[in-house]
């Protein structure tokens, strides 16, 4: 009787293993059938409610590897709390590029988990008027540069519509004739976008 419980768990073990290679096998044919996508451009939704435009655009170098370049501006104005008067206004743009790695075992770039890290500029351009006092005015133009890593998960849907979330943070010192600091900002990002 031992032999025969052994011998029914050998074959349910076998036909288990036989069944999820024939299905990884289909997965694997059906997998590289599809045409590789090299382009991918993208958009924030999210942001676009912040008032921030931008544009992303990856371009896949090998399986592991691709380029990712982006630039968007955001429009921003200030008022008093209590009074609701406006007090300024300005705009911010960055730009900036990235490699990502692609570190998925089973699913090549531009899908799956990714490692990105890259240098970034920004140019911020702020007029305050406050009270509209002529000697509390505030004219500033500058730029600066620095550097952001995130980790990321991109999806390709029929090979068309892509989806992606990003978790990071950024770094940018800057000096100016007005200030002297640094920015230093979590992001946290939602793409979607067209593949080709």
């Amino acid at each position: 009787m031992r032999k025969v419980k052994v011998i029914a768990t050998i074959l349910f073990i076998i036909s288990i293993y036989n069944g999820n290679a024939q299905r990884q096998k289909r997965n694997d044919d059906r997998l590289s059938n599809r045409k590789p996508i090299k382009h991918l451009l993208k958009i924030e939704p999210i942001n676009l409610t912040f008032g921030s435009y931008g544009l992303l655009y990856e371009y896949v170098i090998n399986s592991t590897l691709s380029i990712n370049a982006y630039s968007i501006i955001t429009f921003d104005d200030w008022e008093v709390v209590a009074t609701g008067q406006k007090v300024g206004e300005g705009y911010f743009i960055d730009s900036g590029a990235d490699i990502r790695y692609y570190f998925s075992k089973r699913k090549s770039a531009p899908r799956g988990f990714y490692l990105a890290g890259g240098i970034l500029s920004q140019h911020q351009s702020i007029n305050f008027d406050y009270e509209n006092n002529s000697d509390r005015k505030i004219k500033r133009n500058f730029g600066s540069y620095g550097g952001r890593l995130l980790l990321g998960h991109q999806w390709i849907f029929r090979n068309r519509i892509n989806l992606g979330v990003e978790l990071g943070a950024r770094y940018m010192p800057f000096r100016s004739k007005e200030l002297t600091g640094s920015d230093w900002r979590p992001i946290l990002n939602f793409t979607m976008g067209y593949s080709w």
